[in-house]
């Protein structure tokens, strides 16, 4: 009797194991899905609390669920994900001291919380071009995970220019009607969110003007980087499609 029943067990937990290791790669066949969700439901609160009584703390709580999605969906490796949490974890405390300490503190604070976006959202956007760029097949996750690069690189560059009014105060010719944005903490996030996509996909209204180096030569960059994003990561989805096209009629 007891045979049966250890087998039984033994059959169960392997159904179980199974179960999870399904769930496991569904989830990872989605995550830049889930990303882009995440980050869209982000941009779009963040956007609409704006002139609420607790706008900022709710910008502050939305902007670190976009880190903790980044951090949980990019980063896969054991070493990535030590080195990620700890850059991720310096972000989140800094956004809470924010809060604590006294006005004094808030410049250097801004200096270390932009400095480690840059390098966290950087390094995910990395992350993301290797998986665009793999040799495997494409799928349609994949063309979410291309937008997803794109809204980082967008983010990463957004505090890249924040960092840069900090370290050399009037980089940036902004119009007087939103001049006071850039002494205000959030302000001066969204203000440059908006300036950094306006940059990427070569809008610009003018209302925001770099005017001395390095606001410059980082928008130039930024700039080129878009063009080059577009046309690079499109070229190589087609490509793969293509290529897996003519494989399944060589079949």
């Amino acid at each position: 009797m007891r045979a049966p029943r250890r087998a039984a067990r033994v059959s169960g937990l392997l159904a179980i194991a199974r179960e999870g290791q399904m769930d496991s790669a569904t989830f990872r066949s989605r995550r830049f899905l889930i990303l882009l969700s995440t980050l869209a439901v982000v941009l779009a609160v963040q956007s609409l609390s704006q002139g609420l009584a607790a706008s900022s703390i709710i910008t502050d709580v939305l902007v670190i669920l976009a880190v903790l999605a980044v951090f949980f969906l990019i980063f896969e490796q054991t070493s990535q994900r030590l080195a990620a949490l700890v850059a991720a974890i310096a972000a989140i405390a800094i956004t809470g001291a924010h809060h604590l300490l006294p006005d004094k503190f808030h410049v250097p604070l801004a200096v270390a919380y932009h400095g480690l976006l840059i390098v966290f959202l950087g390094w995910a956007l990395v992350e993301i071009l290797r998986s665009l760029f793999a040799e495997k097949p494409v799928q349609t996750d994949d063309i979410f995970g291309a937008v997803c690069g794109y809204i980082i690189a967008g983010s990463a560059w957004a505090n890249l220019y924040a960092l840069s009014e900090l370290l050399v105060p009037g980089s940036f010719s902004v119009d007087p009607t939103i001049q006071g944005e850039l002494a205000d903490w959030h302000g001066r996030r969204a203000l440059f969110a908006y300036f950094s996509f306006t940059a990427i996909s070569s809008l610009g209204y003018a209302d925001v003007t770099p005017t001395r180096a390095p606001a410059t030569t980082m928008v130039l960059m930024e700039v080129v980087f878009g063009q080059f994003y577009l046309a690079v990561v499109v070229a190589q989805i087609v490509s793969m499609r293509l290529t897996q096209a003519v494989k399944s009629l060589g079949k």
